[in-house]
């Protein structure tokens, strides 16, 4: 660029930026609108959010069929009966208590007093053999037979029995003592007075 000289230059430059100035002015219509591209791919999801309150409890369902009835348990442990007799020692024509336990309530049961072979029946004083609903009774009765008990019984050793129509129920010992009657002592003569 020698051929220019230093006022050219000048000029040349002033063209040029006039020039640029114009292709910017003269600048045409903005031009359609172009398709819209393809589009892209989905973005990786979010976190999940914080979980929300519980909602209320439903109505509550209809019952559902029984089931079938199970096996059958073990046996229960059998209950025996028992018998007590209240004093155990007792003198003839006085009176002793029988208490039982573990009975059939509703049933008939017969007391005796054995000894050996021999079986005596004794005189009821008071009570009943009638088993109550717990399977309990309680009565009184005389070491004595007979109309009224009035005939005493021996001196032995017995075992009171509580049976059924068909037999041994229970049993408790039971011995009759009598005391022996003190003999009485002979009393000495009387002096006779000397003279």
């Amino acid at each position: 660029m020698r051929w220019m000289t230093k006022g050219t230059r000048g000029a040349f430059l002033v063209l040029s930026i006039l020039a640029l100035f114009l292709l910017a002015a003269c600048q045409g219509p903005e031009g359609k609108q172009g398709n819209p591209g393809p589009q892209g791919a989905p973005g990786a999801p979010g976190a999940p959010g914080a979980r929300g309150a519980d909602g209320a409890a439903g109505p509550r369902g209809l019952e559902g069929p029984r089931g079938p009835v199970g096996p059958a348990g073990p046996a229960a442990n059998p209950v025996f009966a028992s018998v007590r007799v209240d004093p155990a020692v007792v003198e003839p024509l006085t009176d002793f208590a029988v208490r039982g336990s573990g009975f059939t309530p509703g049933q008939a049961y017969i007391v005796e007093i054995t000894s050996g072979d021999s079986t005596l029946i004794p005189g009821l004083r008071a009570g009943t053999l009638e088993v109550n609903a717990n399977g309990a009774f309680e009565s009184t009765w005389r070491a004595g037979v007979g109309d009224g008990a009035r005939t005493p019984i021996a001196s032995a050793a017995y075992t009171l029995v509580v049976r059924d129509a068909k037999g041994l129920v229970a049993s408790s010992p039971l011995v009759v003592f009598a005391k022996p009657t003190p003999t009485p002592t002979p009393r000495p003569p009387t002096p006779t007075p000397t003279r």
